[in-house]
Formats: C-alpha cells, structure tokens, sequence
C-alpha cells in the first residue's frame, strides 16, 4: 500500500497530509498559499469566523507547515482573508454591525447617493 492510499485511511487528519503530498501544490507554495486564499475567502462570505477558525483552519495548518510555510503567517493570513469575507456580501455580517454602530441605513441605493 502507497503512501497516499495509508494518509486517507488515516481520516479528516490525514487529509492535510494528503494535500501537502500533492506535487502541485509542493511545487510552488505560493500557489498552495493563493489557493488557501481563495478558499478562506469564499467560506468567509458565508460562515461565521469562528467556525471556519475552528473547523478549517486545523486541516490546512499541518498542510502549510509540511510546505514550509510559517505558522504565524497562515494565521495572519487566515484571519484577515476571514475578516475581509465577513464584510462581502451576500452575508456579511460586519456590514450589519458596521451599520448598527454608524448608525447608517444598510440600503445600497441611499449609500450611493440615490434620493428617490
């Protein structure tokens, strides 16, 4: 049996180490860290926070590390791409908190400058 085929055995933990073995991603860790992006961002839109922090963010680490990239920085990174998918729509949260204390009205067309 393969490496490959004994790190999916190994269940939700060894998919990070099944990423990380990935020569794609090995190849080049910019792009497994624009690919970490991407994907932070998306699920920013439309988690909370917290449970990306939680739930995703234990897989990709020991992924980034084995890739030499450094802890700090993949934290850094997770949470301002977390922080900026909080503020975009379609659920963005922070717009709504935003809002609140501004004391705003969360209507595009009147932030724009619309009257009617």
């Amino acid at each position: 049996m393969d490496g490959l085929h004994r790190e999916k055995l190994h269940g939700f933990s060894g998919l990070a180490r099944a990423v990380a073995h990935n020569r794609t991603l090995a190849a080049d860790f910019h792009l497994a860290d624009l690919f970490v992006n991407a994907v932070l961002l998306v699920l920013g839109c439309f988690l909370e926070g917290t449970t990306i922090l939680l739930v995703i963010v234990p897989v990709l680490l020991p992924a980034a590390q084995s890739l030499g990239i450094d802890p700090v920085h993949s934290g850094v990174i997770a949470v301002f791409n977390i922080m900026i998918g909080l503020v975009t729509p379609p659920y963005g949260l922070l717009l709504f908190m935003m809002s609140k204390i501004a004391d705003v009205p969360l209507f595009l067309p009147r932030l724009l400058g619309y009257k009617g």
